[in-house]
């Protein structure tokens, strides 16, 4: 190799520079562009970066200043518009920031010179490009500098902070950097201070519209739970709140509310409710609630009664009648049997007189039956004596005078009185009268006393009538 042997040559010949020669080669051939060749060369060799070849080149030729070579050039590049190229380097170096590259074959990093005041030049830029509104740029800037946040600048191409950014944003609006105009603070935010670079939220129990510079509380009957609340909701009905609270309590039972309402009203007599109720509920009949504010209405106790819903009190069943606990009407009592009479003029619930336990405005004991006897219960005074064949009459016996005589002499037509009295509806009332065994005249001492109360001005003890 490195030879090359002409036809019908006796001897080999050194290969050129600029030539290569292989093993057994009968002529030189020229180096390629790209390549160089030195003399005697069996093979090419690719031109190194930073230099170029070109054709039947015999070494490689350094890259000149302003120009770039890669690897196997087979000529300098000129260094491009926006760079530079100092001698012997395989690519260009783009112009720094700040600087300008405005024509082709530059050497160092001076470019074309540095960006003018109101301008900036990125890396690798072939001119200025103007600084925009909101923001400045000094001389020699890579970049805009822009405006600080709360403030804004409408004018373009200013070198400094003082000629560009002269807009300073109120309340109520705020800015981030750079800005060319304030916004308005959202809905449900705030800024209370000039110059914000942002909105605050507004607290729970508060809220605000657009481009305000307070939030506001909202109002009795309203809520807002959580912070940043561009409205306020309405209370359900069966809560309340006041202005400016995160949520609606309850109202207490006893009380309640329609939507929307900033306290809970008492319930009315005659109503009640529970813990969070929308309005209050009338007394079932058989109940009742005498004063406003109740949490739950009272049952009428047994000889009472309320018949119509929403009852302030309750009535006491007439007599001849009874009630349970609860009752919305009154039940007649049971006739009285077994030959006997319960002196509350009422009867009991058993179907027999005089039994213990009775319900209420009927016999209640023992100590309130009577015979219908009159006279085997001590109606008269111990000194006198008591007809008893017809309604009892008492006197005092004269000497020598029989029973009929002194009754007859007394002039007292007692059937007659006992007859008007009773259909004149007259009520009785009979106390103590003993035991209830028939014909038992009560226990010793225990004196016994009628007194029947009679419309009219009738005076005198009288006794009933024994029934048919």
């Amino acid at each position: 190799m490195g030879f090359y042997c002409p036809a019908q040559s006796g001897s080999a010949t050194p290969c050129p520079e600029g030539h290569y020669c292989p093993a057994q080669s009968g002529s030189a051939t020229a180096c390629p562009e790209g390549y160089y060749c030195t003399s005697q060369a069996g093979a090419a060799t690719a031109c190194p970066a930073g230099a170029y070849c070109p054709a039947q080149s015999g070494s490689a030729i350094p890259c000149p200043a302003g120009a770039y070579c890669p690897a196997q050039s087979g000529s300098a590049i000129p260094c491009p518009e926006g760079s530079y190229c100092p001698a012997q380097v395989d690519a260009p170096t783009l112009c720094p920031a700040g600087t300008s590259g405005a024509q082709t074959g530059l050497t160092t990093s001076a470019c074309s010179g540095p960006c003018a005041a109101g301008y900036y030049c990125p890396e690798g830029s072939i001119t200025a490009a103007q600084c925009p509104a909101g923001s400045y740029c000094a001389e020699q800037s890579g970049a805009p500098t822009p405006c600080p946040a709360g403030t804004f600048g409408t004018g373009a191409g200013l070198a400094t902070e003082q000629e560009a950014c002269v807009g300073s944003c109120g309340l109520g609006t705020f800015s981030t950097t750079g800005a060319t105009s304030c916004s308005p603070c959202a809905a449900g935010t705030f800024s209370a201070h000039a110059q914000a670079a942002g909105c605050e939220p507004c607290a729970p129990g508060r809220y605000s519209l657009e481009g305000q510079s307070a939030c506001s509380e909202c109002q009795g009957g309203t809520f807002s739970s959580s912070s940043g609340a561009a409205t306020c909701s309405t209370c359900e009905a069966g809560t309340w709140s006041t202005s400016g609270m995160a949520e609606c309590p309850a109202c207490a039972a006893g009380t309640a509310s329609e939507a929307g309402q900033s306290s809970c009203s008492p319930c009315p007599a005659g109503t009640s409710s529970g813990e969070r109720a929308p309005q209050c509920a009338p007394c079932s009949a058989g109940s009742f609630a005498a004063a406003a504010g109740s949490a739950s209405c009272t049952e009428c106790e047994a000889g009472t009664f309320a018949a119509a819903v929403g009852a302030l009190e309750c009535a006491p069943c007439n007599l001849h009648t009874y009630s349970l606990q609860g009752a919305s009407s009154c039940t007649p009592c049971p006739p009285c049997n077994d030959g006997k009479e319960c002196t509350k003029d009422t009867c009991n619930s058993a179907g027999g007189a005089c039994q213990y336990k009775f319900i209420e405005n009927c016999c209640t004991n023992e100590s309130q039956c009577q015979d219908l006897d009159p006279c085997t219960i001590d109606v008269c005074e111990p000194t006198q004596r008591c007809r008893h064949d017809l309604d009892p009459i008492c006197w005092e016996p004269d000497a020598g005078s029989t029973d009929a005589e002194q009754a007859d002499a007394s002039g007292v037509d007692s059937d007659a009185q006992i007859e008007e009295a009773t259909d004149a509806g007259a009520a009785a009332a009979i106390y103590d009268l003993g035991g209830c065994d028939s014909g038992a005249s009560g226990p010793p001492a225990a004196g016994t006393l009628v007194a029947l109360f009679v419309l009219g001005s009738l005076f005198g003890v009288v006794c009933r009538r024994r029934r048919g």
